[in-house]
């Protein structure tokens, strides 16, 4: 999305499959990370899930708060947004490793 905003293709059909590409690939790896992260915690799966929905939904309330604030005549603060959390999801991957590595 970053890259169709920096290339400034004109057409909204550009920004809407580059979020479609993104999102078929959250559609891919998310239902993964959710049991990932239930998998530690089996007696207590209800309440790791509900946590993990609240921390979700509440990073996407605060980016589109934020989003809406900036938004005008650009794509950019989207697309900033959307890049952000895709490399702070990759560096919390990377980050995070070890322990998950231990926990084997």
């Amino acid at each position: 999305m970053a890259a169709v905003v920096a290339l400034g293709l004109p057409h909204v059909a550009w920004l809407v499959g580059a979020m479609t590409i993104y999102i078929a690939g959250m559609g891919f790896v998310l239902p993964q990370t959710m049991a990932g992260a239930l998998t530690p915690f089996p007696d207590r799966a209800g309440t790791a899930s509900s946590v993990m929905g609240f921390v979700q939904q509440s990073s996407a309330a605060i980016a589109a708060a934020t989003i809406g604030l900036y938004l005008g005549q650009s794509a950019w603060p989207v697309a900033g947004t959307v890049a952000t959390m895709g490399c702070l999801a990759l560096l919390i991957w990377t980050l995070t490793r070890r322990v998950r590595a231990a926990e084997r």
